[in-house]
């Protein structure tokens, strides 16, 4: 059961003494065979041991179509993806803005997408996302 009291450890603002007890941690778990070294893994990336490359968001399709469109974006955390061995940290983005704004967006990413040509498009995906 959550004790709802504590909140949630708040991975955001780590101490050096956080940082070295999670690195004690580690190293007491890697030396019993039963745990999986998976859990290492999360520990390292969840204590920020191990940094994670980042995909900027102005690498994406998304940002390319959309940039000039201002719609207010925030980053309100991160999701971590794995891709064959290697993990990325990817962005959780907010959108603001009103209703014309979006709509307005959407007639441009249309009159975009009329003018490129899908393979490029599909090829930049791929170059972005298939690492």
């Amino acid at each position: 059961m959550v004790d709802i009291e504590k909140g949630v450890y708040n991975y955001g603002e780590l101490s050096t003494d956080d940082k070295t007890t999670a690195e004690e941690i580690i190293r007491v778990l890697q030396n019993n065979p039963d745990v999986p070294n998976d859990v290492c893994k999360d520990l390292r990336l969840k204590f920020n041991i191990e940094e994670i490359p980042e995909v900027f968001i102005e690498d994406s399709l998304w940002y390319h179509f959309t940039h000039e469109d201002a719609l207010g974006l925030t980053v309100q955390g991160w999701a971590t993806i794995d891709k064959g061995t290697d993990s990325y940290k990817i962005p959780y983005i907010g959108l603001c803005n009103t209703l014309d704004k979006f709509d307005l967006m959407i007639l441009h990413l249309f009159e975009k997408a009329r003018t490129v040509d899908l393979e490029d498009v599909r090829s930049a995906y791929r170059r972005i996302w298939d690492r």
